[in-house]
């Protein structure tokens, strides 16, 4: 069976078991419920512990660990790869945060013991956004079949499920993108396009305090945490809950939406949450985000 309609079918199966059954400043994050277990899946791209592990059983998925070496070091899912987020940055720029080149990832990935040909769940424990960011850099570059843990490694180890302090040793794999990439990225041309344009709403996932201390013209602020339950088990919030979220901001299915915040990571988590659990068809996240717009002493608003 295809590994991805696999995955699919396990979530599906999740579902209808529920159905018979039944950053930075943060201060801004909506009241929040009390905490509770993580559902199974709010999409076939933010995958549960329980369907995790039954995945990993199939030897088809590999995981990455993306916090720090020595987060790593004290405890991390049985198999999981070392391979922190800082790997992943384009050196040759004279400011930071900008997502390596094709070519450099792929040898990142290989190097690392990470096959193209299976599937790849990233997890953190920063409530996704670090997981995200690489969720996004893959997803741009072609890569199909990446999932991010819900609850990181927390909802791991409060499952039950195994951990181990001994690091994996990364088995020799051939990495290689698609010729056919995804295309969720925007550049500083495209944001500076889109200021006064009617067809694109540009959301600031940065804090209220950063947005009202400059922001690009036009944009609309709102806190990347919103979508999740920051306070508690840092789970993603309910589809539900996510949709009263966002309509605040007017958005609809034919809005074309560029996230960006300080570096493009807190807007890659919202990229993912409009993109993939909210099903936004025309979402980019603008890598250089505020540090390259401040470098290039282009326009803000306050």
């Amino acid at each position: 069976m295809n590994f991805n309609l696999a995955i699919t079918s396990l979530l599906t199966l999740a579902l209808l078991a529920s159905c018979d059954k039944s950053s930075n400043d943060q201060n801004s994050a909506d009241t929040e419920t009390a905490p509770r277990e993580p559902t199974e899946s709010l999409s076939n791209k933010l995958i549960s512990p329980s369907l995790l592990q039954q995945a990993l059983e199939t030897g088809n998925m590999q995981v990455i660990d993306i916090r720090s070496s020595g987060e790593y070091q004290l405890g991390h899912i049985k198999g999981a790869l070392d391979l922190s987020l800082g790997n992943f940055q384009d050196r040759s720029l004279p400011y930071g945060g900008m997502m390596s080149p094709t070519a450099e990832v792929e040898r990142i990935m290989a190097s690392s013991g990470v096959s193209s040909e299976k599937s790849i769940a990233i997890y953190d424990s920063k409530g996704g956004v670090d997981a995200a960011r690489l969720w996004w850099i893959l997803t741009n570059y072609g890569l199909a079949n990446v999932y991010i843990l819900n609850g990181g490694l927390d909802s791991w180890t409060k499952a039950g499920l195994p951990i181990s302090n001994q690091k994996t040793a990364p088995n020799t794999s051939t990495f290689q993108f698609p010729e056919m990439q995804r295309d969720i990225y925007a550049s500083r041309d495209d944001v500076k396009a889109a200021i006064g344009n009617s067809e694109y709403v540009i959301i600031d996932c940065r804090s209220a305090g950063e947005y009202e201390s400059g922001h690009i013209p036009g944009a609309v602020n709102l806190d990347w945490a919103n979508a999740i339950n920051y306070r508690s088990d840092r789970t993603f919030k309910s589809a539900e809950e996510l949709k009263e979220v966002y309509t605040k901001l007017g958005l609809d299915e034919n809005k074309k939406i560029i996230t960006y915040c300080a570096s493009g990571f807190r807007s890659a988590h919202t990229a993912f949450v409009l993109s993939e659990l909210l099903g936004q068809k025309n979402v980019e996240n603008y890598d250089g985000s505020w540090i390259e717009w401040q470098h290039y002493n282009e326009a803000v608003e306050n």
